[in-house]
């Protein structure tokens, strides 16, 4: 009978204990609104903008990684895609995808820049869009777009675009920027073609601008926003995994020695990326890191070894990463309704690639996570 009432009360001592540590853990998130709902119009309400709202929704709740790659549209869509492109990846530049109806596709022949230009073929409202492609080596290529006058004649274009100052016949819409914006012309209807401008992409789940081709506007007619304004995405999440992320950056360095190339700057544009998609987006590719656990591991104890604050940081971490475990299973079961078995397996498998993702070690075998990288809990389930 002593046994019976001795194990009885230690029964009720661990449930207590598991129900603490539950409420903790769901405490870490109460800075962590449950509420939003992403993506949102914000100062619009005409078609061109509901019909972006759409695309944005679209883009938001696919697998793709990164939302200025354009999702498959919907069928009902009232628009069309008339200058753009639907790669990930552009880098090597020549990637727009023009309609042969709406737009040429020119080389500049008066400069030695091999700019690439896609001019509107008719004039709408007494206005043209003229798109401008620049190369800039290695990095891609950088696009402008212009909203002109119908009197600028192509010649006439070509000239006064080698000047900083646009004259009067030229509307701004887009300058320099490193992924081109994408054009709409609405079906089987007279109104002005629009425009998603996403000024930077390189900015985690940045906004996208709506434009309209009207010569008397002046700046975009509304805004879709995929978040509320955070410094780093990390912030989304509950305190002991921007703990985490606190330590793992520490291990990164500076990137003072990385040159034109900023490799410790574009890794954290990565991480920023991972981050932001784990919190508000968990059902999207998070990304493949380039190196597999084992390589990090090995690598994070050797660099612990060389000195006691390397040590302190790598043991810290140690110790935190169950913790932010724990605290983000629990931030999926509340804001994502996961059950306790989708929110723990979905935890364990982004706080791995978040993980992974802070490095870039030196690996015998790249590409190898490809063959070996566990399916996505969230997309398989």
């Amino acid at each position: 009978m002593y046994r019976d009432t001795k194990s009885h009360a230690a029964n009720v001592c661990n449930t207590a204990l598991k129900r603490i540590s539950l409420a903790l853990a769901l405490a870490s998130i109460s800075n962590v609104s449950v509420a939003d709902t992403w993506p949102k119009l914000i100062n619009g309400s005409i078609d061109q903008c509901k019909e972006a709202l759409r695309i944005a929704d679209a883009a938001f709740h696919s697998n793709a990684g990164l939302l200025h790659t354009l999702p498959k549209l919907p069928s009902d869509l009232n628009s069309m895609l008339v200058l753009g492109t639907r790669d990930s990846d552009i880098s090597g530049g020549d990637a727009l995808h023009a309609d042969s109806t709406q737009f040429d596709k020119r080389p500049n022949m008066r400069q030695d820049s091999q700019q690439l230009i896609y001019w509107q073929k008719v004039a709408k409202q007494g206005s043209r869009l003229v798109m401008v492609e620049t190369p800039q080596g290695w990095q891609g290529s950088t696009y402008t777009l212009f909203l002109t006058k119908e009197e600028v004649d192509w010649g006439s274009f070509l000239t006064r675009i080698k000047t900083e100052d646009q004259p009067q016949e030229f509307r701004l819409i887009a300058s320099r920027r490193w992924w081109p914006p994408f054009i709409f012309q609405s079906k089987g209807s007279p109104r002005p073609a629009w425009i998603i401008d996403i000024e930077q992409p390189y900015r985690f789940l940045s906004d996208w601008q709506v434009h309209i081709a009207e010569p008397d506007r002046t700046g975009p007619a509304c805004t879709i926003q995929f978040r509320r304004d955070v410094r780093y995405a990390v912030n989304f999440l509950p305190k002991p995994v921007q703990k985490l992320e606190n330590l793992l950056d520490r291990t990164m360095g500076r990137g003072e020695n990385d040159g034109t190339l900023r490799s410790t700057a574009r890794l954290r544009t990565t991480v920023e990326n991972m981050w932001a998609n784990a919190a508000l987006r968990p059902w999207a590719s998070l990304g493949l890191p380039y190196n597999n656990r084992t390589e990090v591991d090995t690598e994070l104890k050797a660099w612990a070894k060389k000195g006691p604050s390397y040590r302190e940081v790598y043991q810290a971490i140690q110790r935190q990463y169950p913790l932010a475990q724990k605290s983000l299973a629990a931030y999926y079961r509340s804001k994502f309704q996961r059950s306790p078995q989708e929110a723990e397996a979905l935890a364990a498998y982004v706080l791995d690639i978040a993980f992974r993702t802070h490095y870039t070690f030196h690996s015998e075998r790249p590409g190898e996570n490809n063959e070996t990288q566990a399916p996505h809990p969230w997309q398989t389930r």
